[in-house]
């Protein structure tokens, strides 16, 4: 999860841009690449395994407004969860800006 949030700026901004973009989740034992392309208004998830484990599909498509109503929605969480245990972090940069659902 961690290797997900440090990449979610990133990934709202290349959603919002309609740009692709690849995320490395780099963790031992996840070790997984993300590629998400936009193909007019839908978005095509692209997972690559660099360990034995093999994703089934390999390949999802969402509508590209949805995909980025939940990572916004997912990074408006966090901010809030960080609030609730740890509020002098959540009012630091990038999290002040996520829990108010502010463009980074």
């Amino acid at each position: 999860m961690s290797a997900f949030v440090e990449e979610l700026p990133g990934l709202i901004e290349a959603l919002r841009s309609g740009r692709e973009i690849e995320l490395d989740l780099y963790p031992q034992g996840v070790e997984r690449t993300l590629t998400f392309r936009p193909e007019g208004d839908q978005a095509r998830i692209s997972c690559v395994s660099h360990t034995s484990w093999v994703p089934r599909p390999d390949v999802e498509l969402i509508a590209a407004d949805e995909l980025l109503a939940m990572c916004v929605r997912l990074a408006q969480g966090f901010a809030e969860a960080l609030s609730a245990v740890a509020p002098a972090i959540a009012r630091l940069a990038p999290f002040d800006r996520w829990s108010r659902g502010d463009r980074w």
